[in-house]
Formats: structure tokens, C-alpha cells, sequence
């Protein structure tokens, strides 16, 4: 199957219909500018010297100064093994993808796709571009880029998603091995615990695939089991771990609340506690107002890494919806460990100068408490 790709395929008719017409490659072993323009008219071919240099790389040619020789007794797993590692591991060009940029992160791509082993919706790929800065320098054109690795054999052919095909997950794990590292495995989230389940849900997968991941283990577990466990898993953790149990535990109704309301004597967790009983109408003791410093605090710490790749955005949700100016005055106060991270944060960020310079010395403020 894996010789039956098409940039297979076109490789092969390449190397025979070099060997047909005595042609010779030059010195350095590439295709010459005068076969290349001959290749494409004659056999409709897009990229000649792409397919050429595969074809050297993959073993389908054999070369001897500037003489060529059809290969013998090809093993085609073999084969298809260095085709992957050609495609995503050597300088292309750009002729592989359509982008040379993109051409060059490829293995970046496939080793995220391998990891996830889930589909990635196209917006997901614009947003990983971006993120990798692919499209600094031009425009990335999503849907040719998945036709030419559709037709490269890495990845399946499709207008709304980017998968690996099951031969070149076969042939990354190949790479991994011949390059002495451990293929990574994606782990299925649905079936772990809350601990690794947070854990992967750090680690960056984007936040679509991550809300079906997150879906499918609630799915598999009652509301009460699902609190239990979450919350029992980030007790005494860091606030980006808290904020994920708890941002998961606020999807849970009342039939969670025995769950949740054991949790209300740890002083980390009683706050969110308090918020969850009390937006679903259950009782729920008040929340006094270093309670409610603290989980500003909390919740804001959240959001640090998100902030400092998107600033803007983050400015433009705190004019929106962030604490008031009073409340950011206060929260030098709280006993938290990101206080100090969550002030400077503000500080730098906020739109309103008169709040942002509140936010810088109330920063000054937490550091100095904590020297003290």
C-alpha cells in the first residue's frame, strides 16, 4: 500500500522514465533543469526534482557518478520509512507543502498530530501557524496544504480536518526509533485519572480537541465521582491546576454537591467552593472579602500564560469583566503565591492607566509584604 502513494507512484514513473531515455542527473546527482521542464509536460507531474531527490533518498534509484540504475529488491516498508523522513525532515523548499515555512515545521506538525492521535479541525491549524509563525511571511493557503500532504501519503485526504494516515504514524514511530528516542504516545484522556487527565490538558492541546477530551471523561463518570476526583487531585497544587479542576467542576450540577461541599474546610479550595454552592442555589456559607480577594487572585493566575501570548485579548477581557479598581487596590492583601505575578500582570496590561498604575503599586506592595 505504501508504494501505491502518489508521490510514490510519481516518483517511480519518474526514475523509469529517466532510465527509458538514457537520461542522466548531473554531477551532484539532482535533475537537470532541461529533464525537469521535459518531466512535467510529459508526465504531469508538479515538483520532477521534489520526486527526483525522494526517489534517491527512498533507494528507488540507484546512482553511480552520473550513471542511474533502476533499484533491485526493494523492501517496501523500508521504502515508505524513508519517504516519511524525507518529507518531514529535509530542506524541501516549500515544494512539499506549497509553503516553505510550513515545509520546514513539518516535523514540529506531524509530531503534534502523532501525540494528540486525534483529528486537527483546519482553524486549529491556522491557529498553530500563527502560533509558530508560519505566516509571517506569507499567506498559508490550509486546504492546498493538506491536498499536497494528502499526496505525499502523511495525511488524509479531507477539507475540514488534518489526520495522519495509519502508514505514516507507523513510519513516524519508525523515525522516532531510528533517532533514539521514545515514540510518544498520546494518551486517551477519557480513560485516565484527574490527575493525569489536568496534567494533559497542560501540556497545550488546543482548546477544541481538549473540550472533547474533557466531554468524554465526564461522560464516563458520575458528577459526583467526576468533583470527587477532580478536586481531590489538585489539593495543595498550583493555581493553573486548580483553575482547570475547577473550571471542569463548575459544569457539574447539583448532584455533585456532596462532592463538592467536602472540600469547603481546604482553605485553597473553600472559596470556589463557596461560589459553586451558591450559583446553584444551594446553601453555602458567605464569602468574606479576603475570600473573595483570594479567588480573584486565583482565577486570574489562570490566566498568565494565556495573557502573555495574547496581551491584547486579555487587556480587552479585563475592560470587560475584570475586578473593579477598589478590589485590585485591596489585593496586595492576599495571602497568595501568584499575587505578585497577578498585580504585574494587570499593571502592564490594563487599558486604563489610572487602574494600571493602582495595579503597579499595589505589585510593589505584595513584594515588599512578602520581603517583609
Amino acid at each position: 500500500a505504501a508504494l501505491r502513494v502518489p508521490m510514490v507512484t510519481d516518483a517511480r514513473r519518474l526514475v523509469q522514465w529517466m532510465l527509458a531515455g538514457g537520461r542522466t542527473p548531473t554531477v551532484k546527482g539532482r535533475l537537470r533543469v532541461r529533464d525537469a521542464a521535459e518531466a512535467t509536460a510529459q508526465l504531469s507531474v508538479a515538483e520532477p526534482g521534489l520526486l527526483w531527490d525522494l526517489a534517491v533518498y527512498a533507494g528507488l534509484v540507484e546512482i553511480e557518478g552520473t550513471a542511474v540504475f533502476d533499484a533491485d529488491d526493494l523492501d517496501p516498508l523500508d521504502v515508505w520509512a524513508s519517504v516519511v523522513e524525507f518529507v518531514v525532515e529535509k530542506e524541501t523548499g516549500g515544494a512539499v507543502t506549497g509553503n516553505p515555512a510550513l515545509d520546514e515545521e513539518l516535523y514540529g506538525l506531524c509530531d503534534v498530530l502523532y501525540r494528540l492521535q486525534t483529528p486537527m479541525p483546519v482553524p486549529l491549524l491556522m491557529e498553530y501557524a500563527q502560533e509558530a509563525g508560519l505566516t509571517d511571511e506569507g499567506e498559508l493557503d490550509p486546504q492546498e496544504a493538506i491536498e499536497r500532504l494528502a499526496y505525499c501519503g502523511v495525511v488524509e485526504p479531507g477539507r475540514t480536518e488534518l489526520a495522519l494516515t495509519p502508514q505514516a504514524i507507523w513510519a513516524l514511530r519508525e523515525l522516532y526509533t531510528g533517532l533514539g528516542i521514545d515514540a510518544p504516545e498520546g494518551a486517551d484522556l477519557a480513560t485516565v485519572d484527574a490527575s493525569e487527565l489536568i496534567e494533559g490538558l497542560l501540556s497545550g492541546i488546543p482548546t477544541e480537541l481538549a473540550e472533547a477530551e474533557i466531554e468524554e471523561w465526564l461522560r464516563s463518570r458520575s458528577a459526583a465521582e467526576a468533583a470527587a476526583e477532580l478536586l481531590g487531585a489538585v489539593t495543595g497544587a498550583p493555581s493553573v491546576a486548580r483553575g482547570i479542576a475547577v473550571t471542569i467542576v463548575d459544569r457539574l450540577g447539583p448532584e455533585a454537591e456532596r462532592a463538592v461541599r467536602g472540600h469547603l474546610q481546604e482553605a485553597e479550595l473553600r472559596p470556589h467552593v463557596i461560589h459553586w454552592l451558591s450559583a446553584r442555589g444551594l446553601p453555602a456559607p458567605a464569602l468574606t472579602q479576603e475570600e473573595v480577594l483570594w479567588m480573584s487572585v486565583d482565577t486570574l493566575a489562570l490566566a498568565i500564560s494565556a495573557a502573555e501570548d495574547d496581551p491584547e485579548t486579555f487587556a480587552e477581557n479585563m475592560a470587560a469583566s475584570g475586578p473593579p479598581a477598589h478590589m485590585i487596590d485591596e489585593m496586595w492583601r492576599v495571602d497568595h503565591p501568584d499575587v505578585v505575578q497577578v498585580l504585574e500582570l494587570l499593571g502592564r496590561s490594563l487599558h486604563d492607566q489610572n487602574v494600571a498604575k493602582a495595579a503597579r503599586k499595589a505589585a510593589f506592595k505584595a513584594r515588599s509584604r512578602a520581603i517583609g
